[in-house]
This record gives structure tokens, sequence and C-alpha cells, in this order.
């Protein structure tokens, strides 16, 4: 019987180990002296994980590997939310189950500016042999919905994919305890960001056009032949998307550092193209090209923020 719950949460599916075959090419001769070819199939000390549901192969493992289900996985993570007053709020697989993943709302807000955010705690886990458990925060602006997760060196804590990760996951409040310090200096960095008005400097200007660039990969400074000749009308075109998020963004968040930022995480969420595939969209913000492009953007900003003293 299907489990309605996990259905619902989009993870419903089992993941099996199967043994991978050779397959080698034998020569050999008939009776008449003619040469017959067949193909043999070896054993290899290989397995392959495989979504139950679909027959997709989602990775090669070692024998040692051992498959946790996520109806395992999740019923760690329901304890842990009901007895830390988390609401798990979204949940889903990754690219056909390869990764997967929970977002936990806390019961905490966060004032930046004139902006609320609500706090998240985000796990990943994998079903490819590559991706253990990972931890890290998230946050959502409320009045635009921009989601920004950041799994930083010093707050994530990577799980091995082994029989005891039942009892690692209830580890969670713990390890974002330990690491709450880090969070809480991202959301500093945005409260000073809101302060530091983007046309207060020429200085400031020109880095909204450097961020840009560096994001887009292209350069305004050449001529229009050059322009159209050198990039596709898809690059342009999401070039201009991004710059019109970011100049919505300035006007809705302030012409400030943390309005750009804005900016980047609406481009993001709303705009930026993703895997045509389910939760495509959650794939490209935690871990895909969404995640790196908003994790390069902070980490722009604040390394020009440090750089020219502007906390």
């Amino acid at each position: 019987m299907k489990n309605k719950e996990l259905i619902e949460i989009g993870l419903d599916f089992t993941v099996s180990k199967r043994p991978l075959y050779r397959r080698d090419e034998s020569l050999s001769i008939n009776t008449e002296g003619q040469i017959a070819t067949a193909n043999v199939e070896a054993e290899t000390p290989w397995f392959a994980t495989v979504n139950d549901s679909t027959n997709e192969s989602l990775g090669v493992v070692g024998n040692a590997y051992h498959v946790t289900q996520n109806e395992e996985i999740i019923k760690v993570l329901e304890e842990v939310a009901q007895d830390n007053d988390y609401t798990i709020s979204h949940s889903g697989p990754i690219n056909g189950g390869r990764q997967c993943f929970v977002q936990f709302r806390l019961n905490e807000m966060k004032d930046v500016g004139q902006d609320q955010l609500v706090k998240y705690i985000v796990a990943t886990w994998g079903h490819d042999g590559k991706h253990g458990v990972r931890i890290g925060y998230g946050n959502k602006v409320v009045s635009c919905a921009n989601q920004f997760y950041q799994f930083h060196n010093s707050s994530q804590h990577k799980l091995r994919h082994s029989s005891t990760i039942a009892e690692q996951l209830r580890e969670i409040p713990s390890i974002m305890n330990q690491n709450s310090s880090v969070e809480e200096e991202m959301y500093e960095k945005f409260q000073a960001w809101s302060n530091i008005e983007i046309w207060q400097e020429r200085k400031l200007m020109q880095f909204r056009n450097d961020l840009w660039k560096d994001l887009t990969g292209i350069d305004k400074a050449l001529s229009h032949d050059e322009y159209k000749d050198k990039y596709s009308t898809r690059k342009i075109n999401n070039g201009m998307d991004l710059q019109q998020s970011i100049n919505t963004e300035m006007q809705v968040h302030g012409s400030t550092l943390w309005g750009l930022f804005n900016g980047v995480t609406h481009y993001v969420n709303h705009k930026k193209s993703v895997p045509n595939r389910p939760y495509g969209r959650d794939e490209s913000l935690i871990v895909g090209g969404g995640a790196k492009m908003a994790n390069k953007a902070f980490t722009m900003i604040d390394k020009f923020a440090t750089e020219n003293q502007l906390y």
C-alpha cells in the first residue's frame, strides 16, 4: 500500500541496490571453422542504486553502501520537528531522487530593515552514493518570497550515509545551535547592507554594475554589434531579466546593498531557468544554479563591504 503521507510530500519511493555486471565480448570458432562472437556477463563489485518507482538508476556504489529509505528518514525528521517546535514546511526529491530535501520552518522571524524574514533549516540527503546528509539554514523574505539557502563551511554538518544515519539526524538541533553564531552573523550583515545606500558613492554604483557583469558574464562595454555577435539571445535575455529584478527589488527594499542582494535572489527564485523536472525550482535554489548564483552574490557583496570598511 502506498504511504499517503510520503506521497503528499513527494518522497513515496524506495531505493534498491542492484548488482552491476560487465558485458564482455567472447570469440570462439564453431565446428565449421567460422569465428563467432558472444556477449558474456561478468560480475563486478559494484551496484546501482535505483528508484524503484521509476526504475531510474541514481548512482553507482560499493557493497558496503547502506541504503536508508525515505520513510525511515522522514520518521526521524518528524520526531525532530515535534521535539523542537519545528514545522516541516516543504520537501521532495531532487533530480529523480538522487538527492532529497526537507525544509523545517522555525517558529522565529527576523527583521532586516523594513522586511521580515522567516527562518528555516534545510536538510538534504542522497541516494546516488555521492551525497551524504547536509544541514544548513535558509530564509524567506515575506514580502516577495525570495528564498536564500546557505550551507556555509562553518555551519554545515556532513553526515555519512551509514546504518547510523537516523541517530545522526536527531542531532540537527544541537548542530544548528553549535553554529548559531554563523547564522546570526549572516543576519547582521543583511541588516548592515540595508543601511548602505548604493547611490552614496561612485564606487558603490560601479560595484552594482560589476556584480551584474560577474553574475551574467556579459560585458556592456562592447559595441552593439560586438554585443550581439558574442552573446546568444538567451544569454542577453537572462541578463535583462536579472537587471529588471535588481531594479524592481531596489525600489521595494531600498536602493541599498540589501536591495541589490534581493534583486539577485528574486531573479533566481522567480525568473532563472531551472531543470525541467519535478521540483526543478527547489533543486536550483538548494543545490543547483540558483544556489550558486545567490551564494556568489552574497560572497561578492560581503567582500566588497568588508574591503571598503562599510560594516
